[in-house]
């Protein structure tokens, strides 16, 4: 079989689609492809070139207006939007920052103002504010000034980078990669622009990108996915605020103000095995003095993280533990299960129950500043409660709430881990993906918001790709769009500092699907690999089919194909002979001496290629030296174990798998030199 498999993956890609025919007859797809197209995005980038100049021979006139009440976002968008005019222009922009009262808008001034400025307000500019969500941008000109203006300042940090995609083909690849165009004139545009993303919410993949380095959070236009959520806990009763899993965080099982009818008949001690009674086993009045107790519990965070200082946090996550063994099955439970058709049933009546109690709350004249007129309650359909009480109802054309109760109200949601039914290692039409999307379907059809949580990792091993990017095409952030998704978690290698195996590109794919998901993701891939590897990019470019290639291949071999939802395995040696990896590797020393040239001619263009190398040398050579070490000769070992020590060493760590602590800076101190 062994050597079976290495003629397949010398043979590329075709060979990968004759073992997966061979292997897998029964695995067909929908014979219609593309079904859940979404049409409805709006990214209308109108910009007509004047006869006016904003550079004109390397000179300017224009400067950055600030409003005095500028804050920590629209900075960002500040030193954004000079960073890249510089390195565009050769110039740095000027900064200025309105007195109270004293700035309107006049046919001569020469401004790119950043949100809500009085001359924007003077201006008589449709903002068009009501249109733009969270995070979507209007940009027009007026006269000589061009206004940049959002719902929220998030959206004018935004649209800085779709100014300048506009005015210079500004794009960002990574940390350390973007292009534009550099030139010493450039006209003014008759701006009428408005963008706005597909899936409003979109969280950054990686631990790389939370880390932000060189603001790449923004310029992905992701954030931490943590901070659009609300942390909760019972600082009262000693627990700690978490985002997830924080329902033992909110009513702590020792708390003195709890009682034990507010906890699973089969929960035990420790977070990780308690759960909540979501219906306090049957009793009226311990339920209604669980819904006050967690809802007097959020108001706490709802104070703590107020709009102003936290714009983001709009949601309220009261979600389960991470252990649905122990979840509740008491005679209360086991009846609401009956009646509603799913486990979730539950969770969603006492979802609706703290969102009345909140809005009460909100409501009272003293609680106004903590006022957030989007507030949503979302319970985590994960697991236990993954799936959606729902039927398919012909006279609708849609899925219908199992019972009356079951109705959300409109400040309700599901934050929705789909965890399982999705085949993360195909495609969106595969049979295997067919149970996850219903499920989906379910969901989209009955719930106002949906926050997804999905998977592009295999967790049991992160130096190696999953399957995953036949599943994360078109079709799927489609597919998510359509259903109405607010906000899309595409979780890759976390925790993980650094990512290798091209994992940088699919969180690259990640950011620019969720904001337009029209785009075409081939079209996408050959730009990164222009933009990452330049002369070597072709090389690079087989060496990553080859990679996917081999990847599908081994989740058919081992039978992990069959695998639905969260991806969680290991590889063995059988899996990474040595011709193999002696083949990949020396495609990267090809690579690397396709870029020499640059070491004396641009030094720092060499070292930023040669770090694109390097992360993408530590998978193949990580399993040289952990499968074939012994065989492997003393020189050729000695060398790969001083490049992880010397060279490695000095980047973001690369974490091995979900569960374990050891990185490759860990592993790599212990080994020896032989």
């Amino acid at each position: 079989m062994k050597k079976r498999i290495f003629s397949l993956i010398l043979s590329a890609i075709c060979a990968c689609t004759c073992l997966i025919s061979c292997n897998d007859k029964q695995e067909t797809l929908e014979p219609q492809r593309n079904k859940y197209t979404f049409t409805d995005g709006v990214h209308d980038l109108s910009a007509a070139e004047t006869n006016e100049f904003m550079v004109k021979d390397g000179k300017t006139d224009y400067k950055i207006l600030m409003p005095s009440d500028a804050d920590s976002y629209l900075f960002v968008a500040e030193a954004e939007l000079k960073y890249f005019f510089e390195e565009a222009t050769g110039i740095k922009l000027e900064t200025v920052t309105e007195p109270a009262g004293e700035f309107t808008h006049t046919a001569d001034a020469k401004y790119i103002s950043l949100g809500n400025t009085q001359m924007l307000a003077s201006s008589g500019v449709d903002t068009k504010k009501s249109e733009l969500g969270s995070q979507g941008v209007r940009i027009v000109t007026k006269d000589k000034t061009v206004y940049l203006a959002g719902a929220t300042s998030v959206g004018v940090v935004n649209g800085v980078y779709t100014l300048l995609e506009i005015l210079f083909n500004y794009e960002q690849y990574a940390y350390d990669c973007f292009t534009l165009d550099k030139t010493s004139n450039v006209r003014l545009y008759n701006f009428n622009v408005i963008d706005l993303p597909d899936i409003e919410m979109r969280g950054a993949s990686s631990t790389l990108i939370e880390l932000n380095p060189n603001n790449l959070q923004y310029r992905f236009r992701v954030r931490s996915t943590a901070e659009y959520f609300l942390p909760l806990g019972d600082l009262e009763s000693g627990a700690t605020r978490h985002v997830y899993h924080n329902a033992i965080n909110v009513i702590p099982r020792n708390a003195e103000t709890s009682r034990e009818s507010w906890f699973s008949n089969r929960s035990g001690e420790g977070e990780g095995n308690t759960q909540l009674c979501y219906t306090a086993r049957g009793n009226k009045e311990d339920y209604d003095a669980l819904v006050d107790r967690i809802t007097y519990v959020i108001t706490r965070s709802l104070i703590q993280y107020n709009p102003k200082d936290y714009p983001l946090r709009n949601i309220v996550a009261f979600t389960h533990e991470d252990n649905d063994q122990v979840m509740c099955r008491c005679a209360s439970c086991l009846e609401a299960e009956e009646k509603y058709g799913t486990q979730s049933g539950a969770a969603i009546v006492l979802s609706n129950a703290i969102a009345e109690h909140l809005q009460e709350w909100m409501a009272q004249p003293e609680n106004e500043q903590y006022r957030r007129e989007d507030l949503k309650v979302a319970f985590f359909a994960y697991a236990a409660f993954v799936n959606a009480p729902a039927h398919y109802d012909e006279a609708q054309g849609k899925y219908v709430i199992n019972h009356p109760d079951l109705e959300m109200r409109d400040d309700v949601g599901v934050f929705y881990a789909v965890s399982s039914g999705l085949s993360y290692q195909q495609n969106l039409y595969a049979q295997r993906s067919e149970e996850g999307v219903q499920n989906s379907l379910k969901w989209f059809d009955i719930s106002p918001s949906v926050y997804l949580w999905t998977y592009n990792a295999n967790f049991g091993n992160f130096m190696f790709r999953t399957a995953g990017t036949s599943f994360y095409d078109t079709d799927a952030y489609q597919f998510f769009a359509k259903g109405g998704a607010k906000l899309l978690f595409e979780q890759g290698a976390m925790p993980s500092d650094n990512l290798t195996s091209f994992q940088m590109l699919d969180s690259y794919l990640d950011a620019k699907m969720q904001w337009d998901t029209t785009l075409d993701t081939n079209a996408l891939t050959q730009k990164w690999f222009r933009a990452m590897f330049e002369d070597a990019a072709d090389v690079m470019y087989k060496l990553y089919v080859e990679q996917n290639t081999w990847a599908t291949i081994v989740a058919y071999e081992s039978k992990k194909i069959a695998q639905t939802g969260i991806i969680n395995y290991s590889i063995g040696r059988e899996y990474f002979q040595y011709e193999m990896l002696k083949s990949w590797l020396d495609q990267i020393k090809e690579a690397r001496a396709l870029i020499a040239k640059y070491k004396t001619s641009d030094p720092e263009l060499y070292n930023m290629l040669n770090e694109h190398i390097d992360i993408e040398w530590v998978c193949p050579a990580y399993y040289m030296i952990a499968f074939h070490a012994p065989s492997l000769p003393d020189a050729e070992y000695n060398e790969m174990v001083t490049y992880f020590k010397t060279n490695i060493s000095g980047l973001r760590d690369f974490r091995l798998s979900e569960k374990s602590t050891t990185t490759i800076g860990t592993w790599a101190v212990s080994l020896s030199l032989r």
